[in-house]
């Protein structure tokens, strides 16, 4: 698990470094601003220790920064919502991430002038939202913790 942990740490690093490079990509200084965010990211002491530790973090930034990248940058909203299921799968916040960034990128769609029916698949992206609710319902969110915890 620690190196799955290190492998999405550096896939995380490339990420961070292409979608910084895109933010600033009509400024003279892009590469090194880049660069500097980059480096920021990868030498942050909680980022260094969880891609270690073992633990789903960096599966959790990689998803994320995918799923944002897919739907901001790529404008794919379908893949972007599969990857944001994944997220949520992954971690309960992913929820949280999913919501706030399909209700940006519907007003983003509506500043643009553009209709969001040309965005093809709204009925697969309409299911994705109703199997991404249906991770509520998982029993863990209504059953007390030491419930689970007594058949251990």
């Amino acid at each position: 698990s620690k190196l799955l942990g290190i492998l999405f740490f550096a896939f995380n690093i490339f990420l961070v470094y292409n979608i910084s490079a895109y933010v600033f990509r009509k400024r003279n200084y892009r590469q090194i601003t880049a660069l500097i965010i980059t480096l920021t990211f990868t030498v942050n002491s909680s980022v260094t220790y969880f891609a270690t530790g073992g633990l789903e973090h960096s599966l959790f930034i990689f998803l994320l920064l995918v799923s944002s990248c897919l739907l901001f940058i790529v404008k794919k909203p379908v893949y972007a919502n599969l990857v944001f299921f994944l997220l949520i799968l992954t971690r309960n916040e992913g929820l949280l991430f999913f919501v706030l960034a399909n209700i940006i990128f519907y007003f983003e769609v509506k500043k643009e002038k553009r209709a969001v029916k040309d965005y093809r698949g709204r009925e697969i992206i309409a299911g994705h939202w109703w199997l991404s609710f249906l991770k509520l319902l998982q029993p863990a969110h209504f059953l007390p913790p030491r419930f689970f915890w007594q058949f251990l």
